[in-house]
């Protein structure tokens, strides 16, 4: 990718004690060229486009000139590029070599002096929508970091794709400059229906780099409550907590299913403590191995807040409980009880034909 990525350097998050994740490859912090992390740099890493004989001054092309060259210019900041009278520049000071937080929001977009005053409103206009794309790219691009967990994995992936929209919009726009129909009125124009959106997006990707699991769900969730007089805003959101859900959902519905917590990342709603030794469960109704193997995290989505918390909790232990005691039973030879390895499915709806011991009208 193009896109800045300042989680990829110095100061990322600490890695999950007792999760060992893969590292990603050096070249992700020693070449910032690579991941676009030398974007609105100040220690010369940084650098525009040039024609190679020095640019001038915009004060010196007429307007019609000048418009050609920050079209051009705009076109390449949508994408994250600096261009030969656009650049960037990195805030809060990370150009100084400070280390920035994971998926930092930090560049913002400027045009050198002497754009024609009329042009110069219009570019203005433009670039806060250039800086809030390439905001959400350097989300995306530090999310690939194993640690971030399944649920902004999910969310990284659903935002790659609504930038995949932007992209193809300033492929179109490139296409219809390269035929000489673009002005900067009309790209502003195509440009409105995208500036929300983005805007967004951005807003999402600036309040979430240093979450993951439920409580990156629980900002979505309340993003989306906040904005619920705004159709738009609000079924985007939906958009992005339906995807970044889906793992977690996932993993929820084998916990019901089988009592198994499929938890590579630690940020599933049941925390398992395996070093916690099996017991008999049909001793001891209280054994440690009941009460402290599965508990629930500090935090949980909140729509699975409440007593439903504690009701998927406790389904997925008598599950567990359950295969346990008939591995227990197989192993010793007892032919009663729980089949050993027994999955547990989709439930049976009710009212279907069929179900569960009672076979049909002739069974018996």
């Amino acid at each position: 990718g193009h896109f800045g990525v300042a989680g990829l350097r110095g100061g990322a998050r600490q890695l999950t004690e007792g999760v060992d994740f893969p590292k990603l490859p050096d070249w992700t912090n020693t070449r910032p060229y690579l991941t676009g992390a030398h974007l609105g740099r100040s220690d010369g890493t940084s650098t525009g486009r040039s024609d190679g004989d020095g640019d001038k001054s915009l004060k010196e092309y007429s307007t019609g000139c000048q418009e050609l060259l920050i079209l051009d210019d705009l076109l390449y900041a949508m994408m994250g590029v600096e261009g030969r009278y656009i650049h960037a520049r990195q805030r809060g000071g990370a150009g100084e070599g400070k280390s920035a937080p994971l998926g930092a929001v930090l560049v913002t977009f400027a045009v050198a002096e002497g754009l024609e005053p009329s042009l110069h409103a219009l570019v203005q206009g433009m670039l806060p929508l250039c800086s809030a794309a390439t905001a959400v790219s350097s989300y995306v691009e530090a999310q690939q970091r194993f640690e971030g967990g399944l649920v902004s994995h999910a969310l990284a992936a659903e935002m790659h794709e609504l930038l995949h929209d932007w992209h193809t919009m300033v492929v179109q726009l490139e296409h219809q400059r390269n035929l000489g129909r673009l002005s900067l009125q009309a790209m502003w124009f195509y440009c409105q229906p995208a500036v929300a959106a983005m805007q967004l997006l951005s807003a999402v990707a600036g309040k979430a780099p240093a979450l993951r699991g439920a409580p990156l769900l629980n900002l979505l969730h309340r993003e989306a409550a906040d904005r619920a007089g705004d159709a738009a805003a609000r079924e985007l959101l939906l958009r992005l907590l339906r995807a970044a859900a889906a793992p977690y959902a996932r993993a929820v519905e084998r916990w019901l299913y089988e009592g198994r917590v499929d938890d590579p990342y630690d940020e599933f709603l049941v925390l398992e403590r395996a070093h916690l030794r099996k017991e008999s469960l049909s001793e001891d109704y209280n054994a440690a191995y009941w009460t402290q193997r599965y508990t629930l995290r500090a935090e949980v989505p909140i729509f699975l807040g409440g007593d439903l918390a504690e009701k998927v909790l406790t389904t997925g232990k008598y599950l567990n409980a359950m295969r346990e005691s008939s591995f227990r039973r197989g192993s010793g030879g007892g032919g009663g009880g729980v089949r050993a390895g027994v999955h547990y499915g989709q439930p049976v709806r009710a009212g279907s034909s069929g179900g569960g011991g009672q076979g049909g009208s002739g069974g018996g």
